[in-house]
């Protein structure tokens, strides 16, 4: 619909048996232009992401002694704002930061340890989120620019935060509201009031929906499987969501598939497994049926007939995105986990630097 385009950041898109797929690549995915880590088939051999990275611009591929990853990518975002400032223009900035290896940073070289090191990283992003918003209102884009800041998952397991005084232990990659639920902030001064909070839950296609509203495609929006937030926010009625849904089954990593759906306060899992999450967050034990109360019943009945309605069958050779030709038991993970384990090693030294 006429906007100039660009990710910069992260991809980590390709490197897995959906390679091939439209949407694998940047420009595949419809981007204009980019700079991003990793955006090739094999993920043990991407380089860097942090000290001496090795990021694709545009197609082409090359590796930045003496500089930081983030920095790189930070600048490439700022120029793309810059130089698009007189028309419509979509920036995905799929930050680095703060994903591990953990890094001393340009402004804390000589931090140690995981989890200080971790600080000066959020320290760090949070200072780049700062000087992207800075150079929209220096423009004067920030009342017809919507800025969405959100996570993709919960903190590594290694890390522990603090939250209203309380140790929470990072959830990534588990089914815990410490793996699932992130940080969601929008901000665009001339349609919603700051400050505000919504108590709705919100799913990620929900943020497709809301984009494609504010660039005045509301048939679009309407059609995903997301809702607009902006209805909500800008005072218009809105049903929002009575359920989310996840299904996870990483055919291509070791890991077990999960699918499960939950409210704000109940989650029943494919295996029947029930919880309320708000006394049991940590899901220590499943709740029997002679504990469900009215409530929790009646949620549960919800919940059943969510995951119902989505099905279940395992993916087939007949399905469109089957991975074709992918062995996932030929796949040695151990080495491959090896080599990427060696790769944070080296891209975590500041000395790279020099």
């Amino acid at each position: 619909v006429g906007y100039r385009t660009a990710v910069s950041g992260k991809w980590q898109l390709a490197g897995n048996p959906r390679d091939g797929v439209p949407g694998s690549t940047p420009r595949q995915a419809g981007f204009d232009e980019w700079r991003v880590w990793h955006a090739g088939p094999r993920p043990w051999d991407e380089g860097c992401q942090h000290w001496g990275p090795t990021l694709d611009t545009n197609g082409r591929r090359e590796t930045y002694s003496g500089e930081f990853g983030s920095d790189l990518t930070q600048r490439f975002a700022l120029d793309f704002i810059e130089r698009n400032a007189k028309q419509p223009f979509f920036l995905l900035h799929s930050m680095i930061l703060p994903h591990d290896p953990w890094v001393a940073t340009p402004t804390q070289r000589a931090v140690v340890g995981r989890q200080q090191q971790f600080a000066a990283m959020m320290e760090y992003m949070d200072a780049q989120v700062g000087s992207i918003l800075d150079r929209l209102d220096s423009l004067g884009l920030a009342s017809t620019t919507l800025v969405v800041f959100l996570a993709d998952n919960g903190t590594h397991p290694m890390i522990v935060s603090m939250r209203n005084g309380v140790s929470v232990q990072g959830g990534k990659g588990s089914t815990l509201a410490s793996g699932t639920h992130v940080p969601l902030i929008l901000r665009w001064p001339s349609r919603m009031k700051p400050g505000q909070e919504s108590p709705q839950l919100v799913d990620l296609t929900d943020v497709f929906a809301t984009i494609a509203s504010a660039a005045g495609q509301a048939r679009i929006a309407r059609a995903s499987d997301g809702h607009d937030l902006l209805r909500g926010l800008a005072g218009r009625a809105t049903s929002g969501r009575e359920s989310i849904f996840m299904d996870y089954a990483a055919g291509w990593w070791p890991l077990d598939p999960v699918r499960f759906a939950f409210t704000a306060r109940w989650k029943l899992y494919g295996d029947g497994r029930f919880y309320d999450t708000v006394s049991d967050p940590l899901e220590s034990r499943p709740m029997t049926r002679e504990e469900l109360t009215a409530d929790a019943l009646s949620a549960r009945v919800l919940l059943a007939r969510t995951l119902d309605s989505m099905g279940d069958r395992a993916m087939t050779a007949a399905d469109r995105h089957f991975p074709v030709g992918f062995d996932p038991k030929a796949v040695d993970f151990g080495s491959a986990t090896r080599k990427l384990a060696e790769g944070n090693r080296v891209c975590g030294d500041p000395s790279r630097m020099l």
